[in-house]
């Protein structure tokens, strides 16, 4: 009988580790987990990874081909031969990377840690044809991803370039406040106008006058040298009346 994740479940099954809880909340939003599959997310937690900015997570090949973020920000690409870059998503704590599954036609992409990245390797822990909880959630996380692809390709061809950002920038907030990450109605992105220039698929220059578009508008409340932090509240005003 699978069960919702509470605080007091936790600590009668020996989950107390904050972090540990965490991690278990932001996965069981996709489907609910079992008591032991806890204690497995709390056990391979102790012994999670670290992934310095502009390491590679995943990519064809490697081992660890079933991961669940813990903490840091990663991004899937698509690498192109005169060395420059598509960033298909973005991938945030909670999210599962992988290249199976429902992703094994990705086996192409790369996926990079933006940020300093905490990562719990689930490779030899977890079936995702078994049907257990653990294993559905973290297909359901694969299966969000694709949907972001394809949110990703709908804005890249059918919007203009401020409308690209705005909405991005929605998707990203609501998936913040989704994972327990966003205070209040402040929001802090770790992208640089050159990650947002590879995912908008405009020049860092075009970025720049668009963030002051934004800052116009009162959703842009600083920048700072390595991200931004928006006033969600008026991004949401903000993306009404630009998208519609």
């Amino acid at each position: 009988m699978t069960r919702d994740i509470l605080d007091s479940d936790m600590v009668e099954l020996g989950v107390a580790d904050a972090a540990a809880l965490s991690d278990a909340r932001r996965l069981s939003r996709h489907y609910p987990l079992e008591a032991d599959e806890l204690k497995l997310i709390n056990r391979l937690a102790g012994s999670s990874q670290s992934f310095a900015p502009g390491q590679m997570l995943s990519r064809r090949g490697l081992r660890q081909d079933l991961l669940l973020i813990q903490s840091g920000w990663a991004i899937r690409t698509r690498d192109l031969p005169d060395g420059r870059r598509q960033i298909y998503s973005f991938l945030l704590p909670g999210d599962v990377v992988s290249f199976r599954g429902a992703s094994r036609g990705w086996s192409n992409t790369t996926v990079t840690a933006l940020t300093a990245v905490k990562a719990i390797d689930l490779t030899s822990s977890c079936d995702l044809n078994s049907g257990a909880g653990l294993a559905l959630a973290c297909v359901r996380s694969i299966e969000q991803e694709r949907q972001f692809v394809f949110d990703q390709v709908a804005r890249l061809g059918q919007s203009d370039a401020y409308q690209r950002l705005i909405d991005l920038l929605s998707e990203l907030c609501g998936r913040l406040d989704a994972a327990g990450l966003k205070a209040g109605d402040l929001a802090v992105l770790p992208i640089t106008q050159d990650i947002f220039s590879e995912a908008l698929g405009v020049t860092a220059v075009h970025v720049r006058r668009l963030l002051q578009r934004m800052k116009t508008a009162g959703v842009l409340q600083q920048r700072r040298s390595l991200g931004l932090c928006l006033d969600a509240g008026a991004l949401s005003e903000e993306r009404k009346k630009v998208c519609g």
